[in-house]
């Protein structure tokens, strides 16, 4: 159920509740904030207004912060509420609205027993799109002059915005259309910014005409990783694997990572990311979208970005639209330089004119990508061999939260460090998604590795695993590195110790639901690829000063400034490894590579 509209609006759903029902449990998607919606019983009167006090959160939600952490989509039930056998009427209101958001969308009911278990069969939601009326050519036609020039207004009574619909979508809208925006929606949404009913079902007459397929929904994730994405045809890769192949576990990624259960690593593969489910769900579509048009914050400022995009958007060769992509991603580093104060300012205002400018970037850059048809033409856009698949900027990794707003008091839910730095280790793993590097490492293009790296162990340390996500981050950091002679090398663009950064990412928050001995074995089977690559590349490689990095992170002195921070790292990994019970080939294994690496250390103390 769409429960979307102005503040008030309601939705109704009726079922039967068997013999045992005790509580209400529901799946909803959109609930940003507290109190933004409540539920009432056989139109009682009674309304019980939902919020992280009165909710108890299935996980990882509850790990998350609920209503305004970092996932779109929240399980839970609601224990104050009682649902006795016999027919019930649900009803569900949208109660009040941030201004950024219209309402939700129940996706699941069920009734728990006493034991909490469901009693009702699940059933996937089903949505429908279109209005029950066919499409009126002429409204078609109106639809499409509103879309690029309809006057808009802030809010259903605010004032006038420069932004027009095309603004902040896709240029002709296939976006709506291909994440399954419906009708309810889209006019819900126009009336919002000050048009009217008849207006609304226009533009929603123009989106449904456009050629696009509709093939994701509004609350699955683009380009959600699962088995079969890499041999989707490119047109639909977009639409992503949905959120049923968000892993329950991040113990269930093993599952697809090894071929027939064999735990082996090996960095001269290219692992492909599309195929293998983690426990991350990426950001919805609703979430790359700018809050307001750059032209409406910068004015004629943001205008040459616009231009550029224009300009590529005229074309048709991918190499040449590659190359203008770059330099319009230049223009915009240029950009930024001079009026990026809404990324460290405590001013919402500022950061979200900042930020929307980022994420109209980011949405620009996916027009061009995938309605311009240019994924699957990636060889095209890149001078060494590449996945086809693979986006030629990075635009998607500095759009993250880390890059573009405060850590703390930021626009985005509850605004707290935690919903930063969980939605940019979504954001980071969208890239990892987007581009696998393909053994090529340049600089911090597509992906800053150490970024990637660090924010992969984000989820485990607010109590949600992410072992095997940050083993797979390592092993694909690993690849890029290796076997590609242009970067051979170069410590810092090849394959180097700092590079897969194994050291600095074996926490304590790590392996915590894992069984040992399993854990064991992967651990046992990284170390083995990875003290194998640096044997075969040999010592000389890692003290040889005109190959390592120059910040003193790889040397043979024992102490700072030449090594000492990564022999300390080595020896305190060694210590957790010891802490945490893991087997003592492991730790001898670690031993006998810093007695290597490091000869003038002191390992007789760990």
């Amino acid at each position: 159920m769409e429960v979307v509209g102005a503040p008030g609006t309601t939705a109704s759903v009726s079922f039967t509740a068997p013999a045992g029902s005790s509580n209400l449990w529901v799946r909803i998607a959109g609930l940003g904030y507290e109190n933004k919606a409540s539920v009432s019983v056989n139109s009682s009167g009674s309304w019980i207004s939902l919020n992280n006090t009165n909710c108890v959160f299935d996980a990882p939600a509850s790990s998350l912060n609920g209503m305004g952490g970092p996932l779109n989509t929240l399980s839970f039930s609601v224990p104050g509420l009682r649902i006795n056998p016999g027919r019930v009427t649900l009803t569900f209101r949208f109660n009040v609205s941030d201004y950024v958001s219209i309402g939700y969308r129940v996706l699941a009911v069920n009734v728990l027993n006493a034991a909490g278990t469901k009693l009702l069969s699940d059933t996937k939601p089903v949505l429908t799109l279109a209005g029950s009326s066919k499409y009126l050519a002429s409204d078609i036609a109106a639809g499409a002059v509103l879309w690029t020039n309809a006057p808009l207004t802030l809010g259903w009574t605010g004032a006038p915005i420069q932004a027009k619909c095309s603004d902040c979508h896709a240029t002709d809208g296939s976006d709506l259309k291909f994440f399954g925006f419906s009708d309810v929606v889209i006019i819900a949404r126009s009336q919002f910014h000050g048009l009217t009913s008849a207006q609304g079902k226009q533009i929603a007459a123009f989106i449904r005409n456009g050629s696009e397929q509709a093939l994701g929904t509004p609350w699955d994730p683009p380009y959600q990783p699962g088995p079969g994405q890499a041999e989707r045809p490119y047109a639909e890769w977009a639409a992503g694997a949905g959120l049923k192949w968000v892993a329950p576990a991040d113990s269930n990624t093993w599952d697809y990572a090894f071929s027939n259960g064999i735990v082996q690593f090996t960095f001269t593969n290219t692992l492909n990311m599309r195929d293998i489910p983690v426990a991350t769900p990426l950001p919805v579509w609703n979430e790359w979208l700018p809050r307001m048009s750059p032209l409406e914050s910068f004015g004629t400022n943001f205008q040459p970005m616009v231009d550029q995009f224009n300009q590529m958007a005229a074309q048709t060769n991918a190499a040449t639209i590659s190359t203008m992509m770059r330099d319009w991603q230049a223009s915009f580093s240029d950009w930024v330089v001079n009026n990026s104060s809404g990324r460290t300012s405590t001013n919402l205002s500022a950061q979200t004119a900042y930020w929307s400018s980022v994420r109209w970037m980011t949405i620009r850059t996916w027009e061009l990508m995938h309605t311009h048809r240019l994924e699957g033409q990636a060889q095209a856009m890149f001078s060494f061999p590449v996945d086809p698949h693979s986006w030629p900027n990075n635009l998607v990794f500095l759009s993250s939260p880390h890059f573009t707003l405060p850590e703390q008091g930021h626009i985005l839910g509850d605004g707290t460090p935690l919903s930063w730095s969980y939605r940019s280790h979504q954001w980071y793993w969208t890239m990892l998604v987007l581009s696998d590097s393909n053994h090529r490492r340049e600089g911090a293009s597509p992906i800053d590795w150490p970024y990637l790296l660090a924010f992969s162990t984000v989820p485990a340390t607010y109590g949600v695993d992410s072992s095997a996500q940050s083993v797979l981050a390592l092993e694909k950091s690993a690849e890029s590195g290796t076997g590609d002679p242009y970067t051979w090398d170069n410590a810092f663009f090849g394959w180097a110790i700092t590079r897969t950064e194994f050291l600095d990412t074996y926490g304590q928050t790590m392996w915590k639901n894992y069984d040992p001995s399993y854990r064991d074995t992967i651990i046992r089977a990284f170390m083995q690829a990875y003290t194998g690559q640096i044997y075969s590349l040999g010592r000389d490689y890692f003290i040889n000063v005109d190959l390592e990095v120059q910040d003193g992170e790889t040397d043979n002195t024992p102490g700072p400034p030449g090594g000492g921070p990564w022999i300390k790292e080595h020896g305190t990994m060694m210590a957790r490894m010891k802490q945490d019970g893991v087997a003592q080939d492991i730790i001898e294994t670690m031993r006998t590579l810093g007695e290597y690496l490091w000869p003038s250390a002191d390992w007789s103390q760990f």
